[in-house]
């Protein structure tokens, strides 16, 4: 999303600051976080499912932070979107934004809007995914008791997040 979507779109500097922001909230600091978490995980010492989940459990507490932030930042870039689809009727198709915009949506193959709910939509799926980080984490007596961790990083609220 960053290189295909957000660097163009700065480099064109066609829209406010303030609604690219609106737009990408955070998701340069996902990158970072999972580009951290990818090394830690492809450590050869982590690659067994015990391993791997401690890194995640250890990663938890910034992703889900980093996620909510996102999903929350979401719910108010609507209206960006919307002048941006608006800045692209009026630039019209052979625009430079039109081709940045073409250019990214074949590259990654999706739509913007479809591309910005997609870390909402991973916030969604993390109590499924602890829940199965805490069956490997139960055979790691020194996390101590891991579902008490887990459980406190997961604020009710977040468990039905829906869109």
């Amino acid at each position: 999303m960053c290189d295909h979507w957000l660097a163009p779109l700065r480099e064109l500097a066609l829209l406010p600051s303030s609604d690219l922001r609106a737009l990408f909230s955070n998701v340069e600091h996902l990158l970072r976080i999972s580009e951290e978490l990818l090394q830690q995980l492809m450590d050869p010492a982590r690659q067994t499912p015990e391993g791997a989940a401690v890194v995640l459990m250890d990663a938890a507490p910034t992703l889900l932070k980093a996620y909510s932030v996102f999903a929350s930042d979401a719910a108010h870039s609507k209206g960006s979107l919307a002048k941006l689809a608006k800045l692209r009727e009026r630039q019209g198709w052979d625009s430079a934004l039109e081709a940045a915009m073409h250019d990214a949506q074949a590259s990654v193959g999706e739509d913007l809007s479809v591309m910005l709910e997609k870390p909402a939509l991973r916030l969604a799926q993390y109590p499924d995914l602890l829940a199965e980080m805490y069956a490997y984490c139960m055979a790691a007596a020194h996390l101590r008791m891991p579902h008490a961790r887990v459980n406190h990083w997961m604020p009710v609220s977040y468990t039905h997040l829906t869109l």
